[in-house]
């Protein structure tokens, strides 16, 4: 059984099941074909489509199998590291990583700069808004965050 305590990314062939244990708290995403999860504790199981994902306790077992015949690409990017990892979500690579106070929880929104704060700062990427224990946040994310 393969436990995932850090960011990582895999294949998983069809008619391949994969179990896993997680040892922290992470969220599963997916690309290429959808994956069915199985879940330890849970009467449910889950079906992620490519883009999709699904937070996962620590100390939960897994079973992973791919819907269809091509390749599922998975990626766990762990969570609780004071960070917003910027990953390319057709390769999984980590593109740069920003550095925060608090760590954020439930989904981070995304947003174009508008035309007046593209005039007033060109090197502006995106804004992302997200919420911490404190309230909620604003990160403006530049050119030179992503690598």
């Amino acid at each position: 059984m393969r436990q995932i305590s850090s960011s990582t990314t895999f294949e998983i062939a069809p008619g391949e099941t994969v179990p896993m244990m997680i040892a922290h708290s992470t969220r599963v995403s997916v690309q290429g074909a959808p994956i069915w999860v199985t879940r330890s504790n849970d009467v449910e199981d889950y079906w992620l489509v490519p883009g999709r994902s699904l937070r996962l306790r620590r100390g939960e077992r897994l079973w992973l199998s791919v819907e269809g015949e091509g390749h599922a690409r998975v990626a766990f990017v762990a969570s609780g590291d004071y960070s917003i990892q910027i990953v390319d979500t057709y390769s999984y690579r980590l593109r740069g990583r920003i550095a925060i106070r608090s760590n954020l929880y439930g989904p981070l929104r995304a947003v174009y700069p508008t035309a007046a704060e593209l005039s007033a700062d060109p090197t502006l990427a995106v804004k992302l808004f997200g919420l911490t224990p404190e309230g909620l946040v604003m990160i403006d994310v530049h050119a030179s965050d992503i690598q």
